[in-house]
């Protein structure tokens, strides 16, 4: 047995790294693709024909339309840095520059990110607008140019990110301008109280509103900490704090203890926003609060931050449907 042991050791060993070999060869034919022949100078929408004849994001796209959301330029630039790290070839981060030049590109004057970028330029980019947003049924938010950038879907946070990954693997200072940048917008963008608007520079709509849908303030507050663990820089964590807080005052009394998706900036009340979206108090929401008021906890150590859960469990469990109306 000893003898037999270290022997039959052998041919897994080989397979291991066969299999090894196999997959780096694919990961790297893959990411090829996607650089040589899926990009539009780096970046990404989500959905391609095989012939690339159509294209989406959100929405159906044009050939030089990028999708900043994820998953798309930002979610392909993270899986590059993935790969690099864990391999560290310097193909994939040579892929993953080409993808920070194209979010690099397409950030807006103010510093943050629209939904999509298009490279043809702005007069094609309202034509898109005109065209295939006008006709979006439910998404609103794309029935209009509105020439500002959004925190919608983590967009801005999201491009942020993968520029302070990209920025972190070798401190390449070319990337600071527009992290910087970036930052600034985010810091500028939020209003006295702590929340963040769902876009901005501010128009007169629902966008307008502070906003936890989609994890606005939420994702924008990571971010801020996020920061400041990266720079240092004070104002990060305060405005990160001011955020946290916040959200213990936006939770709303009995009997509908609960959390709503955006609120009114003069009043934090609950507040509408598209006309199938009515004031109201969101479950879905406030059981994402939940943990985030969790996890607020967990980095401060405050407990205010879980003296609303009870009533918040209560509220949801007020909705449980009766057994006569639940399909097993």
């Amino acid at each position: 047995l000893l003898c037999v042991l270290p022997l039959s050791a052998i041919p897994a060993e080989a397979a291991r790294a066969d299999l090894a070999e196999e997959a780096g060869e694919a990961m790297k034919k893959a990411c090829s693709y996607l650089i040589d022949e899926v990009s539009c100078n780096g970046g990404f929408v989500w959905y391609y024909l095989p012939d690339f004849s159509r294209r989406w994001g959100e929405l159906e796209a044009t050939p030089t339309m990028i999708w900043l959301q994820d998953p798309g330029t930002a979610g392909v630039g993270n899986m590059l840095l993935d790969a690099y790290e864990a391999t560290g070839d310097e193909f994939y981060y040579s892929a993953a520059e080409k993808v920070g030049a194209a979010l690099i590109h397409a950030q807006l004057d103010c510093g943050g990110w629209n939904y999509v970028y298009d490279f043809s330029g702005r007069d094609s980019l309202i034509r898109w607008y005109d065209t295939v947003g006008a006709s979006a049924w439910r998404l609103e938010e794309f029935q209009e140019f509105m020439d500002n950038a959004t925190f919608d879907d983590g967009c801005t946070v999201c491009c942020t990110r993968m520029l302070l990954r990209l920025y972190q693997e070798k401190f390449d200072p070319k990337y600071r301008p527009a992290i910087d940048k970036a930052l600034d917008f985010v810091l500028k963008s939020q209003y006295p109280s702590g929340g963040w608007p769902q876009r901005w520079p501010l128009r007169d709509n629902y966008s307008s509103c502070i906003t936890l849908n989609d994890s606005v303030t939420q994702d924008a507050a990571a971010l801020m900490l996020e920061a400041y663990g990266m720079f240092g820089d004070i104002r990060y964590r305060e405005s990160a704090m001011r955020a946290m807080y916040l959200t213990i005052l936006l939770q709303q009394g009995q009997p509908y203890a609960g959390w709503s998706d955006q609120y009114s900036v003069e009043d934090l009340r609950p507040a509408a926003a598209r006309t199938y979206e009515p004031r109201s108090v969101n479950p879905a929401t406030t059981v994402s609060m939940i943990r985030q008021m969790m996890e607020y906890y967990r980095l401060t150590g405050d407990t205010r931050f879980l003296s609303g859960i009870p009533a918040a469990i209560g509220f949801l469990e007020s909705l449980r449907l009766p057994e006569s109306e639940v399909e097993r």
